[in-house]
């Protein structure tokens, strides 16, 4: 597939349980909108395209 960037398989979901926010389920297999904060803190979860959603949320992320 050519894909240059590290792909995990989470396996038994440890990974998700670890960063799961708990606001949103994410029990969809895929896709996955995650974003990440400067901080490595997990600010946005989402088991559908919701682009302005996702959008507000990096927005309100530079904005710091």
């Amino acid at each position: 597939m050519g894909v240059t960037y590290p792909i995990l398989y989470d396996e038994g979901g440890l990974a998700l349980a670890d960063y799961n926010p708990g606001k949103k389920t994410t029990n969809s297999v895929y896709p996955q909108d995650w974003v990440i904060g400067a901080d490595g803190t997990v600010l946005y979860v989402n088991t559908a395209y919701e682009p302005n959603e996702m959008i507000a949320v990096i927005e309100s992320e530079l904005a710091k």
